[in-house]
């Protein structure tokens, strides 16, 4: 499986996330992610809508593919393997070959009890090896109500905001981090940590 950054197959949002598959192997391609339990308990007992882009390769397998929610009645900002999760209900979908992208939706009823809730995007595999078997997705988008509304893209000021929760390096922004480099070396400054030379 080879999974890369996708610019220039999508209009809006203008990146996504490639997945090809390599081999023979039959397993399904599966795309996860956790939210974290604040945003969970806010779906709590309310229908939610999944949203997203996807496209095609060439070679891509038309059906077999799945939009699934699991949930967890314990679980608190546990990791998208970890802990036990039920599976809610696993949505059914098909593709076209060698699409650009079609917008695709599904409604779920959240548990009122659901502690933290998953979303699980899998896509069939095909027993031979092709050369452009593959997926492309973007605009991944999980929101109480019945109705998908426009795909969020907030300022990236905002979104490195509420990523630094979670993330902080030493060097700017744009610039890989290294090891034994101390030219790159700057002061980390978090506002829930404070500041640490780095």
């Amino acid at each position: 499986l080879t999974v890369a950054q996708a610019a220039g197959f999508f209009s809006d949002p203008r990146y996504g996330m490639s997945l090809q598959k390599s081999g023979t192997s039959t397993a399904t391609l599966d795309v996860y992610q956790a939210l974290e339990m604040l945003d969970s308990r806010a779906l709590a007992g309310k229908t939610a809508t999944l949203a997203f882009d996807i496209g095609t390769g060439a070679n891509a397998v038309t059906s077999g593919h799945t939009a699934s929610i699991y949930y967890q009645t314990t679980g608190t900002d546990v990791g998208p393997t970890s802990g036990t999760w039920m599976l809610l209900s696993a949505q059914s979908f098909t593709l076209v070959a060698n699409t650009s992208y079609v917008n695709k939706q599904f409604q779920y009823s959240i548990p009122s009890n659901a502690t933290q809730v998953e979303v699980v995007i899998s896509f069939a595999a095909a027993a031979t090896s092709t050369a452009d078997e593959r997926y492309y997705l973007t605009g991944i988008q999980l929101e109480a109500g019945s109705v998908a509304t426009p795909f969020e893209q907030r300022p990236i000021g905002t979104e490195l905001a509420l990523c630094e929760r979670f993330f902080e390096k030493s060097f700017d922004l744009g610039t890989t981090p290294a090891t034994g480099v101390l030219a790159g070396r700057t002061r980390i400054f978090n506002m829930a940590l404070g500041a640490v030379d780095a």
